[in-house]
């Protein structure tokens, strides 16, 4: 029944008919199984159109939940957390992530570190907190290996050597914050040695799993690998994303990155001055148009 109700939900095989797939999973659900009931519980919490029902997901992941469901009791915390058709109840919340947790569901056990590392719901306490993250970060949870991680970077228990590992853990579990750390630890040298090759290759990842703001970055890494032309390409790209602030820093670029950013903005046909390394008012008028065609 269950896995019928799957069929028709996904549209695999049959046509996507959520009537059908609602109506099998409720007769499995009329058997005590815990899955159909976590499943209508996801289906009328995230289907479009009339069969989005926020009270009746709520009612069937609490059945799911109270027949020991780690999902639905994950789910319901998090339905609690953000008030998705009841009002918001951080108590409520971490109640429900802490059953989930019990039963080693892995971004439960992150959840509840992060609800105690900030006092969300219950009486902050960093050392459960890290406890909570280590589990999650064990059972293999990227974003329990990155909080874990940041942990032992700015906690009480700092220690950089620890927290490298575990941004390289939570990075090879493809957390894209967990990459960008990884490649700013290889960039200043904490924890590991300094290898900007390795920094600009996890920072190129990160940003190609969608983490935007990495280009800062990879601007001054490509600087100090005397990679001019990516340097100045990875300082617009900066400026598009947001980071004004970099047009302001180019005195901190080698001469040769200043005078490649004048090439790139030369071919996009914003500049006319010289070709040299200075910091003039052509370079200043461009970077002003560049931001003021291209956004940022």
């Amino acid at each position: 029944m269950v896995l019928l109700g799957i069929k028709y939900e996904d549209g695999d095989g049959v046509a996507r008919d959520y009537a059908k797939a609602i109506e099998w999973y409720e007769a499995a659900a009329n058997k005590k199984s815990a899955d159909a009931m976590y499943r209508l519980g996801t289906l009328y919490r995230g289907a479009d159109g009339s069969q989005k029902d926020f009270g009746k997901a709520l009612e069937w992941l609490t059945k799911a939940g109270a027949h020991g469901n780690a999902k639905a009791q994950y789910a319901l915390g998090d339905i609690y957390e953000y008030g998705q058709g009841v009002p918001i109840d951080r108590s409520k919340a971490l109640s429900w992530f802490m059953m989930a947790a019990l039963k080693q569901y892995p971004e439960a056990m992150n959840a509840v570190g992060y609800y105690y590392q900030n006092g969300i719901g219950t009486k902050e306490d960093q050392t459960i907190a890290r406890n909570w993250f280590q589990k999650a970060a064990d059972a293999g949870s990227a974003a329990g290996a990155l909080n874990l991680a940041w942990y032992y970077e700015n906690g009480k228990d700092q220690d950089q050597a620890i927290a490298f590992q575990y941004y390289k853990k939570s990075a090879e579990l493809n957390s894209a914050g967990g990459m960008f750390a990884l490649g700013r630890f290889y960039d200043d040298g904490l924890g590991i040695a300094v290898n900007r090759q390795e920094a600009i290759k996890w920072y190129l990842r990160a940003m190609d799993t969608g983490y935007n703001r990495a280009a800062y970055r990879l601007a001054y890494a490509y600087d100090a690998t005397f990679s001019s032309d990516n340097a100045a390409e990875n300082i617009l790209l900066a400026m598009r994303q947001g980071d004004r602030q970099i047009a302001d820093e180019l005195k901190a670029f080698s001469p040769f990155t200043r005078t490649a950013l004048k090439r790139s903005l030369l071919r996009r046909g914003l500049y006319d001055g010289p070709l040299d390394d200075k910091i003039d008012q052509p370079l200043k008028s461009a970077l002003k148009n560049y931001t003021m065609t291209y956004g940022g």
